[in-house]
């Protein structure tokens, strides 16, 4: 099986319609989204925030060792 994995870099406003726009244009099978969380500190307390996110494509014929 042949992977490729992506880079998607998101805005805070316009997440979900970036990865929804970047998921329908994938060519192979979605295998996992990982998002990298950093924390925010706020007047009322800590936060987080999704910066960008690792998404895993499964591209290769599911036989493919190699």
């Amino acid at each position: 099986m042949r992977h490729r994995v992506h880079r998607l870099k998101v805005h805070e406003d316009t997440a979900h319609e970036e990865l929804e726009r970047f998921l329908n244009d994938l060519e192979g099978e979605l295998v996992t989204v990982v998002p990298f969380v950093t924390p925010v500190f706020m007047p009322f307390g800590g936060a987080a925030r999704t910066t960008w996110m690792l998404i895993v494509e499964r591209v290769g014929p599911a036989g493919d060792v190699g």
